[in-house]
């Protein structure tokens, strides 16, 4: 008698532990059980309405030719955007043209610093970031149009 009990109240922890009922609506919210569950769609992002920055003073650029990895190509379109931001100003802002991107990011000779550089896919509406540090440097180039970089992107 005393293990039925314990297997009842194992069976309703477990049950608690993949459901749960929402107090403000009617409807039961599904918690996966395991972090790899590969069911789970992750975060969608609207269009993210970059604008580049534009100033008089911005008088250098880098520049980045690249490519998506090739996980990221088969979901890749003409209304994908990627974008360069430095101390949180968007500093470019392009859509792919032949399968590639060509990031001009301005600066003044001063700047430096981390660029945070973004890619929304329109068709998923996934937003990536580069996960490798790439710093601003005047005159830089990443990438060419024989050879375009391939930055390493992890979904937000």
């Amino acid at each position: 008698m005393k293990k039925n009990i314990i297997k009842l109240l194992l069976l309703l922890m477990g049950v608690g532990a993949v459901c749960g009922c929402s107090h403000d609506k009617d409807e039961v919210i599904y918690v996966p059980i395991f972090s790899s569950d590969t069911t789970k769609k992750g975060t969608t992002y609207d269009y993210p309405n970059w604008t580049a920055k534009q100033s008089a003073n911005f008088s250098v650029t880098m520049t980045a030719v690249c490519e998506l990895p090739e996980s990221l190509q088969k979901d890749a379109t003409k209304d994908d955007y990627m974008s360069a931001h430095l101390g949180g100003e968007c500093r470019a802002v392009v859509k792919p043209s032949d399968g590639m991107f060509f990031l001009n990011i301005v600066g003044t000779p001063d700047d430096s610093g981390e660029l945070d550089i973004y890619y929304w896919c329109a068709s998923t509406r996934y937003l990536y970031k580069v996960s490798e540090k790439v710093q601003f440097v005047p005159n830089k180039m990443y990438g060419s149009v024989d050879e375009p970089y391939v930055f390493k992107m992890e979904r937000k």
